[in-house]
C-alpha cells in the first residue's frame, strides 16, 4: 500500500509544475505570435521600398 500523504504531496508538486508549464507555453505562443507579426510587417515594408 502506498503512502497516501507522500502521494498527495507528489500530486500537488506535479500540479504546480503542470500549471507553470501551461503558463510558460502560453507566454511562448504569445511571444512567437508577436515575432511573426513583426516579421510580416518588416517583409511588407521591404516590399514597399522596392
Amino acid at each position: 500500500m502506498r503512502d497516501d500523504k507522500g502521494y498527495r504531496e507528489i500530486e500537488r508538486e506535479s500540479d504546480k509544475i503542470k500549471k507553470r508549464l501551461r503558463r510558460e507555453e502560453k507566454e511562448f505562443r504569445e511571444l512567437k505570435r508577436g515575432r511573426d507579426k513583426v516579421e510580416k510587417q518588416r517583409k511588407r515594408e521591404d516590399e514597399e521600398y522596392r
